[in-house]
């Protein structure tokens, strides 16, 4: 009797023994997957953060583009105005050139910085602009320099 509890002992211990293997092993699938998933949701986070500081930038980009946009509508207006004041004063021939000075070098300049934001125009097309009674002026011009406003903005 004695030989066949030592047989039952070895063969359960045996029995346990195999079952506690299969318990570490799925164990150790599982924190094994667990650290994979760990090591993906840490990426992933990596990931969303880059796209939210690339976002946040983009973002500071388009307002720095919106307040010089803001600022080169006044710079205009007050060069506008400028010339308006001036060939109000009179009509001599030197305050016309000095207006004609004056105003290409404000239609090159508002040429200029659009074509620094990525526009195309021509000073012709500024000057027809302001120049309204200039028989190539239309709508079109006016409304062309707002769709690109609003593409900027």
């Amino acid at each position: 009797m004695p030989l066949m509890i030592g047989k039952i002992k070895a063969e359960i211990t045996t029995k346990f023994n195999s079952r506690d293997a299969k318990y570490v092993t799925e164990a150790q699938n599982i924190i094994s997957m667990i650290n994979n998933l760990t090591e993906e949701y840490n990426e992933i986070k990596r990931v969303l953060e880059t796209y939210h500081n690339n976002f946040n930038q983009i973002a500071t980009e388009f307002e720095t583009i919106s307040r010089t946009i803001k600022t080169l509508q006044s710079e205009i207006n007050q060069c506008y105005s400028l010339i308006q004041s001036m060939s109000r004063r009179g009509s001599d021939q030197q305050k016309r050139n000095t207006r004609n000075l004056t105003f290409d070098r404000m239609c090159s300049r508002i040429e200029d910085r659009i074509q620094d934001f990525g526009g195309k125009i021509k000073v012709a097309t500024i000057k027809n602009f302001y120049n309204n009674n200039n028989s190539t002026y239309n709508s079109s011009t006016l409304n062309d320099i707002g769709k690109w406003l609003d593409d900027v903005e």
